[in-house]
């Protein structure tokens, strides 16, 4: 169960109040030693208050931090001083078989209203995503694991293929994606160092039309670690989780 809360401020607004609260739930359904079948589900409520009773002189959108898009109409302005509820639903599932791994979800199975306007309905599209992942060992210290993931909402449609090859603590990844159309690329190298940091720089271009053809590219480098060694009977875990990182 998590809860999040905090006021926001943009140009034109101000005191517009934000609470989330998630609750998921998974449990295994079938579990043998070569197959493994999870099934969960996921509900998100919110809460969206905002206090001022000022006026809202220009037209405008925003996203919230669960990637909603709300479009305020300046012409109906007097009426959003409002308080918005949201009750969003999601289920999804994992099947594990072997060395490979296939996981699909529905997300706004309910198509929520997530407007925040009196009088104009914004409903969220249900949406499906699905992801393909193996891991394929050469030795003992090289693991390729390629990577396929698919997903729809409405009249977009993503997909990226991607294929990362561990050895020892270093990873190298590369990954193409495709949104309706507009392609890009993604390519990083990470190092895992005492299992307690991880450095990763990556480069990325952006989604462009293949007419296109050149578009601006991103490098970026962070740096990630824990204060205290994980315990040791999580260790094995972390082994096979650090992978795909």
């Amino acid at each position: 169960m998590n809860h999040i809360g905090f006021y926001a401020k943009f140009d034109n607004l101000e005191d517009l109040e934000r609470q989330s609260f998630n609750f998921s739930y998974a449990r295994d359904v079938v579990t043998k030693d070569a197959l493994q079948l999870k099934i969960g589900g996921n509900i998100d409520y919110q809460v969206k208050v905002f206090h001022n009773d000022k006026q809202i002189f220009t037209d405008f959108s925003f996203k919230d931090f669960n990637g909603f898009e709300y479009r305020i109409d300046s012409a109906n302005a007097k009426d959003f001083n409002v308080e918005s509820k949201v009750f969003d639903l999601s289920i999804g599932s994992s099947l594990l078989y072997k060395n490979l791994v296939l996981g699909v979800t529905l997300n706004h199975l309910n198509t929520p209203d997530v407007s925040i306007q009196k009088g104009v309905e914004q409903f969220t599209n249900l949406s499906v995503n699905a992801q393909l992942l193996g891991f394929f060992k050469v030795g003992q210290n090289l693991t390729f694991i390629p990577t396929a993931i698919y997903a729809n909402q409405k009249e977009d449609a993503f997909t990226s293929l991607g294929m990362s090859v561990n050895y020892k603590t270093v990873t190298l990844n590369g990954q193409y994606e495709d949104l309706n159309g507009y392609t890009g690329y993604d390519f990083g190298v990470s190092v895992r160092l005492m299992k307690r940091h991880l450095l990763n720089v990556s480069y990325r271009t952006d989604l462009v039309a293949a007419s296109v053809g050149q578009s601006s590219a991103l490098i970026s480098a962070t740096i990630n670690s824990t204060l205290f060694k994980p315990k040791k009977e999580l260790e094995g875990i972390l082994d096979k989780i650090k992978l795909v990182y």
